[in-house]
């Protein structure tokens, strides 16, 4: 998740809430702002983790020239 999801996701909650509003049925404000509060938590722990870990570089396998391909093709068909 990134933080344009997260902005997306206020939207929808927002006209969510504003919909249940609108059929008279109140949700409290407090369960909203901890939703988005907890989402904000979790995806900023995220990024920090994400720029702390380091990724290795993949090491390739050098690759085979047409006799060792047909050799090992050769060998298998055995």
């Amino acid at each position: 998740m990134v933080i344009h999801d997260i902005g997306m996701d206020h939207t929808a909650l927002s006209g969510f809430t504003l919909l249940l509003e609108g059929l008279h049925q109140e949700i409290p404000k407090g369960y909203i702002y901890f939703a988005v509060a907890f989402s904000l938590l979790i995806e900023f722990t995220n990024i920090r983790v994400k720029k702390k870990r380091k990724k290795k570089p993949v090491k390739l396998n050098k690759g085979y020239d047409d006799d060792e391909l047909n050799k090992a093709v050769e060998s298998l068909e055995k």
